[in-house]
């Protein structure tokens, strides 16, 4: 956390974000925050606050991903990109299940007499 906000420029020191000076201590980091529960590691609430007792928590990977800021989406499009909910993630898992489902054995469809994939509509 101290070495991520002291190196990474662009991310952290441009955006202003620190660790407050009571952390430095580590001692006061653990009586703040407690021992790291397994499989969660340390989250900022508010991705544009600095690492500081009310803005901390222990999370999850998938809290972490839900909580991330959007994205700038490539140089073709515009806008932004959003993290997807617990909802899209599942709808999308369900299409692309029921879409495998009616490919069949193997991964493309069956080869035409010209040696090339053919639909499988024909």
């Amino acid at each position: 956390m101290r070495l991520r906000c002291a190196t990474n420029t662009k991310y952290y020191r441009q955006r202003g974000i620190i660790v407050c000076k009571r952390w430095h201590s580590f001692e006061s980091f653990l009586a703040d925050m407690g021992e790291r529960p397994q499989g969660k590691t340390l989250d900022r609430i508010n991705n544009d606050g600095n690492y500081e007792p009310g803005n901390c928590r222990w999370a999850t990977h998938k809290e972490q991903i839900a909580n991330r800021r959007p994205f700038k989406a490539g140089p073709k499009t515009t806008g932004y990109k959003l993290a997807l909910s617990e909802s899209e993630r599942a709808a999308r898992s369900t299409r692309m299940r029921n879409i495998n489902a009616l490919k069949g054995p193997g991964d493309r469809p069956p080869k035409g007499p010209d040696g090339k994939y053919r639909s499988r509509d024909l």
